[in-house]
């Protein structure tokens, strides 16, 4: 928030068109008494609600966005049970800042968005590197996986080419996603009163 974005609340559910494309799971977890036939599988990611919001707000006249949202995100375990995690995923467009008569506009960038990373893991107890891999919903060239001590918690990168052409977008849109469960909180010092029995030794002067 501190960072110009605005959270959104959207359905866990989603379409298989949605699923198949930027689904983490490499199985889908089905409903089994879904609301309607675009809300039939249980989201792996939380970017098919956090694209669907910017297309409408984009529809709506808004240019520039800033978008993130905290939630679950479900999957099938080893034991083919489905399972839940908590995750944070974001989507940045447009310009980096409002117009200013000082400045001239200038587009978000991959660094803009490596930027917010690097700003939310340093309220954390965690290290984090990136590794220039890719998912299919990614460009190949601008985008990262994030590690912590070898362990993969998310990724970040611009959309797709291909994905752009079919909404009808001729800018980068920006996606990021970090799992929650892997950010420690960082241990906070506590001030502890001084004891009122406390006596202070005296200095020896020679």
């Amino acid at each position: 928030v501190s960072e110009g974005f605005t959270e959104v609340i959207n359905y866990s559910f989603i379409s298989e068109d949605e699923e198949m494309v930027f689904g983490e799971s490499k199985k889908m977890v089905e409903v089994e008494n879904p609301i309607s036939q675009n809300m039939r599988y249980m989201r792996s990611s939380l970017f098919p609600g956090l694209i669907n919001t910017f297309i409408h707000n984009l529809n709506n006249g808004l240019e520039s966005q800033k978008l993130f949202e905290i939630g679950s995100v479900f999957s099938h375990n080893k034991s083919k049970k489905p399972s839940e995690r908590t995750r944070v995923s974001g989507l940045i467009y447009g310009d980096v800042s409002p117009n200013h008569w000082l400045d001239k506009p200038r587009k978000v960038n991959f660094y803009d968005a490596k930027g917010v990373i690097e700003k939310v893991a340093s309220s954390f107890d965690v290290a984090i590197d990136f590794d220039p891999k890719s998912s299919d919903f990614l460009h190949p060239g601008i985008s990262s996986t994030i590690y912590n001590d070898s362990k993969e918690i998310g990724l970040l990168g611009a959309l797709s080419p291909n994905i752009l052409e079919k909404l009808g977008l001729k800018e980068d849109v920006f996606l990021f996603s970090l799992d929650i469960e892997e950010l420690k909180i960082k241990t906070l010092e506590k001030f502890i009163k001084f004891s009122k029995f406390c006596v202070k030794k005296p200095y020896l002067i020679s």
